[in-house]
């Protein structure tokens, strides 16, 4: 039985070889992995912009009380949640941003899939099968409950006997099971990732067009007091606050004419939708996948830019100290 079912699978296959489906997987992941390199600088700006807008907010009539959260504080592991241990400002927690967890499963998935295409041994095969199962069993836990159990019985077929005689039929067999099992979960956690990807975003952006209003407001100042003085401190002061309003709104004018990042992660979604489909045909050609994850990877990239561009101005680095002089002697 297990013979005529390979055989049947081998006939479906025609002659479909690695390279007809290497190429698109790869190209499915390396389009995640651009999905998350847009997180970081997104999430720092963010986390810069809401940390300011917590010390606008706080009341200047009396000390406010910074300290570590209780939980943070104690010594027993046991009920620890990750995130516990951050500071709080008059009792309130610094919401850092941070990268949406659901994008670390994601990620974790797509590397998945791609460890399936480069196995090239029964054993490393079947390594790959179960990694498979457990990035979307993974994925189906931050999909939530109900998506968790209806996935379960999907995800149990993906590390299924393996026909080690039929290493490319093997293969094809888990791709097939694993993205249709994952496919629903996908389209379940994408999109909070996008409005996740977005509000830090709209955040970043808000916090860039207040400090560049704040710099042009600095500048007038130091404008009207120059005229006066004619000091080399006002010139200096009307001078850098003016470089520093047209370098926010530089980064902004970057961002705005940059795709909105969560438009373009939804992306994602239908990426893998057509990862799934192409897959299931009986002549796999997954070039289709992989022109569109390249386009994906292109527009994610420009994206990325004009966050790290957001992020360099809301978020500066530190200036290195300088070097202690040494005492004459």
């Amino acid at each position: 039985m297990q013979i005529t079912t390979i055989a049947a699978a081998l006939l479906g296959l025609g002659a479909c070889t690695t390279a007809d489906y290497a190429d698109g997987v790869n190209g499915f992941s390396q389009a995640v992995g651009a999905a998350a390199a847009l997180a970081e600088p997104l999430a720092t700006a963010a986390q810069e912009a809401q940390k300011r807008q917590m010390l606008q907010m706080l009341p200047k009539t009396q000390p406010t009380t910074v300290s570590l959260s209780q939980s943070c504080l104690g010594v027993d592991p046991v009920g620890y949640h990750a995130g516990d241990c951050a500071v709080t400002i008059g009792g309130v927690k610094l919401n850092y941003a941070g990268v949406p967890p659901n994008m670390v499963s994601l990620t974790r998935y797509a590397a998945s899939l791609s460890a399936v295409v480069t196995a090239t041994t029964c054993n490393s095969v079947q390594t790959a099968a179960k990694g498979l199962a457990a990035a979307a069993a993974d994925l189906a836990s931050a999909a939530g409950a109900n998506k968790a159990a209806a996935a379960a019985g999907p995800i149990s077929t993906i590390a299924g006997v393996a026909a080690c005689s039929a290493i490319e039929a093997e293969q094809i067999r888990i791709l097939r099971t694993g993205t249709m099992a994952a496919n629903p979960l996908v389209k379940a956690i994408v999109p909070s990732i996008a409005d996740a990807y977005q509000q830090f975003y709209v955040d970043a952006i808000n916090d860039a067009f207040n400090q560049t209003t704040a710099a042009l407001i600095s500048y007038q100042t130091a404008a009207r007091s120059y005229e006066k003085s004619r000091s080399a401190a006002d010139l200096a002061q009307e001078t850098a606050s003016l470089t520093q309003a047209d370098g926010f709104a530089a980064a902004i004018d970057k961002a705005k004419a940059a795709p909105q990042p969560g438009p373009v992660v939804n992306k994602i979604a239908t990426l893998h939708q057509a990862l799934t489909d192409d897959l299931q045909s009986p002549t796999i050609n997954l070039k289709r996948v992989l022109n569109d994850a390249q386009i994906f990877v292109t527009e994610a990239t420009t994206v990325t830019s004009a966050a790290q561009a957001l992020d360099a101005v809301i978020n500066p680095p530190t200036p290195a100290a300088k070097p202690a002089e040494k005492q004459a002697r």
